[in-house]
């Protein structure tokens, strides 16, 4: 399976280590509890933020079918606001938390007065906001060209990515217990299609559960994003 951009699917590259110094400095603290929204649709957002623990989706909301999916995940270390900086209109979409959060904020105002006096602070936002993009368009894309087996499958691997797991172990622990309907919601499909091709894998030996923890074989996901072992 490759890839059409340098982002991964679903789960955007962490912060830039001088950006999240930056926010950490300088940003101010925010606590939210599971469920709540912290964009709302047709509404500005004008902070940009980075996650320091806890679970956020960003999700598009079709009036037309009553339906949402979250087509990318937001966990820490990864900035959410990049987009609403750059284009400076309202959301068309909402971001929702997904498990207890917190994160830190600075007014948009403050990143771009440094923008304006460090010339390299520009260039490093200007990196950070293409990557952010080139996830969110990779994302799209995978819902457009792969199965639903597929694109689970590189979900996990996005996910092992993220949280720099060690490919070299025959058995990999998921780093985040999604649901069903999680899981259902960032691949586009439906939370039984999940539970069928899960239950597949189970009879194939190569995913198994051990308590609360869910596993996966190393070697199953070898095919996905290769090169980034």
């Amino acid at each position: 399976m490759r890839q059409a951009f340098s982002g991964l699917s679903w789960v955007r590259n962490r912060a830039l280590p001088e950006i999240y110094a930056t926010i950490k400095q300088n940003g101010k603290l925010e606590k939210y509890k599971k469920g709540d929204i912290i964009v709302h649709p047709r509404k500005q957002y004008t902070k940009l933020a980075v996650i320091e623990n806890g679970l956020l989706c960003k999700a598009i909301y079709n009036d037309s079918v009553n339906k949402n999916t979250a087509f990318s995940l937001l966990i820490p270390g990864r900035l959410l606001g990049t987009s609403f900086f750059m284009s400076g209109q309202k959301s068309n979409l909402f971001v929702k938390a997904l498990r207890e959060t917190e994160l830190l904020t600075v007014p948009f105002e403050f990143i771009e007065n440094l923008m304006f006096k460090d010339k390299n602070f520009m260039r490093l936002i200007l990196r950070q906001f293409s990557v952010d993009w080139e996830s969110d368009l990779e994302g799209l894309a995978a819902l457009s060209f792969f199965t639903p087996e597929e694109k689970l499958k590189i979900l996990f691997k996005v996910l092992m990515l993220s949280y720099n797991a060690d490919f070299t172990q025959e058995w990999l622990k998921l780093p985040i217990r999604l649901s069903y309907v999680e899981m259902s919601y960032v691949i586009y499909t439906t939370r039984l299609t999940v539970i069928r091709i899960i239950n597949s894998w189970k009879t194939e030996g190569v995913y198994r559960q051990e308590g609360s923890d869910r596993l996966i074989k190393s070697s199953f996901l070898n095919d996905v994003y290769d090169w980034m072992k």
